[in-house]
């Protein structure tokens, strides 16, 4: 799925337990993961029930332990990694791969966690991405093309209130 959709989806209080946020764009990664998190919070004591995790400074376990807690007054916890390409270049040869084991959680998360996973490109042959593919939990955050970028700039000023003229903003477009 695309941003938007995942956005859209956030929005609506449709959320899906684990997602795969993949892409270098980071300013697309960040809006994601914010409407995910603000589709996340239900109430109760925000700080109990939210977990940040960085890969390769957090080990897999940690991060499934938090996942697998349930939520302190609240329907739902929150648990975010980043850097998920961190794993994958310093777990070559380890035994169980912490990408491997998160492929099996995914598999059968918990109904009670919303996971989000990020990382900036990650090897497609490894069994997480394409489950991901498979059960469409993958959010692709690539750069956008120099076509796309005026209506990016239009549709970005008018979620924040302003409206824009077409060649204006395909002049701050062009700036970019």
């Amino acid at each position: 799925m695309n941003p938007e959709q995942a956005m859209q989806q956030a929005a609506a209080g449709e959320l899906r337990p684990v997602y795969l946020v993949l892409g270098g764009e980071t300013l697309l990664v960040e809006r994601v993961v914010k409407a995910l998190k603000a589709a996340t919070d239900t109430g109760g004591l925000g700080g109990f029930n939210e977990d940040r995790f960085i890969a390769g400074e957090a080990n897999v376990d940690s991060v499934i332990g938090a996942a697998c807690t349930m939520p302190m007054m609240a329907s739902r916890r929150l648990v975010v990694v980043g850097h998920l390409e961190r794993w994958d270049a310093k777990s070559a040869g380890q035994g169980d791969h912490p990408l491997d084991r998160l492929a099996d959680y995914a598999a059968d998360p918990p109904p009670t966690t919303v996971m989000i996973l990020t990382a900036s490109k990650l090897n497609g042959s490894r069994r997480l991405v394409k489950q991901a593919k498979k059960e469409d939990f993958v959010v692709r955050c690539e750069a956008l093309d120099r076509r796309e970028l005026p209506g990016f700039v239009q549709r970005t000023a008018r979620d924040k209130g302003h409206a824009l003229e077409p060649g204006v903003a395909d002049n701050l477009a062009e700036l970019l």
